[in-house]
This record gives C-alpha cells, sequence and structure tokens, in this order.
C-alpha cells in the first residue's frame, strides 16, 4: 500500500513537471511605420523583437518605397507596449544604418526619443539623420538596425 502510494506521488510529480516549463524566448513579428514629416512607405523584409526578462532586443531590415521629405528627422514608429524603451532621451538603444541610395550610407546610434519614437544619430552630426544630414528617404534607400535594450 506504500508502495503504491509513493508509485502515484512520482506519477504525479512527473505529470507535474511536464505541466511547468520554464518560458522560452521566441521571435516576435512586428511591422514598423516610418516617418518624414509624413508616413513613408516601407517593405519590412524583417521587423521583429525577442523579450528576454526587462532586455529587448530588436531586429529591423525595411526598404524604402516611397519619398519623405529632407529637413525631418527619419522616425521609426509603431513600436508595441512590449518593446517600448524605459529610458528616453540619450540612451542608446542599439546601433541603425540608413543607405541613401547612391550618395552615402549612415551609421548611427538609435536613440529613444518618446515611447514609441527612435531616431538615428549619424556619428559626428549633431543632430538626427535626415536633419543633419540634411536628405530625404526615396525608393531605393534602406533602414536597418539591430537593438537590446531595457525595456519600460
Amino acid at each position: 500500500m506504500i508502495d503504491d502510494l509513493i508509485r502515484r506521488i512520482d506519477r504525479l510529480e512527473r505529470r507535474l513537471d511536464g505541466l511547468v516549463q520554464p518560458e522560452r524566448p521566441r521571435w516576435v513579428d512586428w511591422t514598423p511605420t516610418v516617418d518624414q514629416d509624413g508616413a513613408v512607405a516601407v517593405t519590412v523584409t524583417v521587423g521583429r523583437y525577442m523579450i528576454l526578462g526587462d532586455l529587448a532586443v530588436v531586429q529591423c531590415d525595411l526598404d524604402v518605397t516611397a519619398a519623405g521629405t529632407a529637413g525631418n528627422a527619419i522616425i521609426i514608429q509603431g513600436q508595441p507596449t512590449a518593446i517600448q524603451s524605459a529610458n528616453h532621451g540619450s540612451i542608446v538603444l542599439g546601433i541603425a544604418t540608413v543607405n541613401d541610395a547612391g550618395t552615402a550610407a549612415y551609421v548611427g546610434a538609435l536613440i529613444s526619443n518618446g515611447a514609441t519614437e527612435w531616431r538615428i544619430r549619424a556619428h559626428n552630426t549633431t543632430g538626427s539623420v535626415g536633419v543633419d544630414p540634411n536628405f530625404a528617404l526615396a525608393n531605393g534607400d534602406a533602414i536597418r538596425l539591430s537593438a537590446a535594450y531595457e525595456r519600460a
């Protein structure tokens, strides 16, 4: 009788262990938007994030298919609540590149300017890409970014 009880307890423990599994991180797709004094159409080749506790890991690969407006910051928007940054302003979230096709490729820091507004500050400039250097996004340009930061 005691042996039977021990077997039943062991079987219940195995079942319980099978039900309680640690949560495994996974990539979640999302569709970022781009603004440069108005919406700029992009094709999202990669738009995904992974949550690891309070850490957000984000990757985006965006191909520009329409024009923006020169003299305005290029802004990445549409971040879901799950990946909004805990810090805004001077905290660097990651790295980004903007390929102004046929002109130059600008590499810079990805900065959170608000809950759902990311901007890119290129090396050796004082403003956001689109303002400094001053140019408009156009069909054929590309925006790439990778970030890992504390989420709100």
